[in-house]
């Protein structure tokens, strides 16, 4: 509403209050507004107030005159984008569905959405292109390809895309992933993948068999090569996994020399899934090892490295035993809500080699990252 202190600070030029009380009484007419004239000066066209007309039909012509989209029909155009397409991977789908029933819920749009129509569509081509994809590709090669613009999806979409996978994972991961962890879970990068492994190794890539055991420092593979892996042969006794990049700097120093150290790097996208595979089925006579953070992420990590690829994996250093003789590295936890999720972990048949270890952090309230082991 309109008041007449607010109609006194406009300018009160004769063509300017002509061109104003034409559009009030034009408004009025359309039954888009109502007003109420000032006692006494009804001829002279001086208001009282002036309000909206708050009916459906009245608030549809308003909408139509300032040449606006009602926010119900950008909410309903929302909610038949997102459920056009039927989205294979649960995390996913399982986020779309709970997006549909809270905007129908609230009747509003959640924040990982927009009121701009244009913008939810690439923000959903980004998802539904992540749900399909299986190889590496390239940032702007992805937004060439889904919007004709190779900056687009970096300078408007990304940010959007990573909250959505930031709530995705938050409850099943620690907190401080990175973009790039992020994207890389869906093959989404900004340069070409590197895998690192040390020790005694051949690898088969586009039938040439390549020695990488007098790399002592660690050896390097492209994730374009590795896509040409055809197979791998190893001398050694045991396959380690490292979550921290500085731990396994620190590790592949000193290592036996029987064993082949792998870096995992926490989330793994579908090329170094590809990758762990390869070195799976060519070597599945060897034990295999992860080695993580005593904690959420690590013990997720683990699982789902087991669960996906390597089914005979065992844990390293991920032990009761490990977490008592470093009291003096171990971290407090002191939010309940970890702690709950924590022991909804002992109800999961995958943790189960993890036990005694959730049991006893529990008790004791405390979790270990890895990197300490390095002091």
């Amino acid at each position: 509403m309109i008041k007449k202190r607010e109609i006194d600070s406009f300018d009160t030029k004769l063509e300017d209050r002509k061109e104003f009380i034409a559009a009030v009484k034009e408004l009025k007419e359309l039954n888009i507004i109502d007003y109420e004239a000032l006692k006494g000066y009804e001829k002279e066209n001086l208001f009282e107030a002036i309000w909206l007309v708050l009916t459906d039909d009245s608030l549809l012509k308003a909408y139509n005159k300032a040449k606006r989209i009602p926010l119900l029909e950008k909410i309903n155009t929302l909610i038949t984008l997102l459920t056009s397409y039927h989205f294979e991977k649960e995390e996913l789908s399982s986020f779309i569905n709970k997006q549909v029933i809270d905007i129908k819920t609230k009747l509003k749009i959640t924040r990982f959405f927009t009121l701009e129509a244009q913008l939810n569509e690439d923000i959903f081509k980004a998802l539904v292109f992540m749900d399909q994809n299986r190889d590496e590709t390239l940032e702007r090669v992805l937004s060439t390809s889904l919007y004709h613009d190779s900056k687009r999806f970096e300078r408007v979409v990304k940010a959007k895309v990573v909250s959505i996978l930031k709530a995705i994972f938050k409850e099943n991961y620690e907190e401080g992933l990175s973009e790039e962890q992020l994207l890389t879970e869906y093959g989404i990068v900004r340069y070409p993948e590197i895998f690192e492994f040390c020790g005694l190794i051949k690898l088969t890539i586009r039938g040439c068999v390549i020695d990488y055991s007098s790399l002592l420092s660690g050896a390097y593979l492209n994730g374009e090569d590795a896509k040409e892996l055809t197979c791998c042969t190893s001398s050694c006794r045991r396959v380690l996994f490292i979550e921290n990049k500085a731990n396994y700097i620190a590790y592949i120093k000193t290592k036996r020399e029987d064993e082949l150290v792998v870096y995992h790097g926490g989330f793994f996208s579908p090329m170094k899934k590809l990758f762990f595979t390869q070195l799976y089925k060519g070597l599945t006579k060897l034990e295999f090892y992860h080695w993580s953070d005593i904690d959420l992420g690590g013990f997720r990590l683990f699982t789902r490295l087991k669960k996906e690829i390597i089914p005979t994996l065992k844990p390293y250093k991920m032990d009761k035993q490990t977490l008592l003789l470093n009291k003096a590295l171990l971290i407090s936890i002191t939010d309940n809500s970890y702690l709950l999720m924590l022991e909804q972990l002992l109800a999961l048949k995958e943790c189960e080699v993890f036990y005694d270890l959730i049991n006893t952090m529990l008790t004791l309230k405390v979790k270990m990252e890895q990197e300490s082991l390095l002091l």
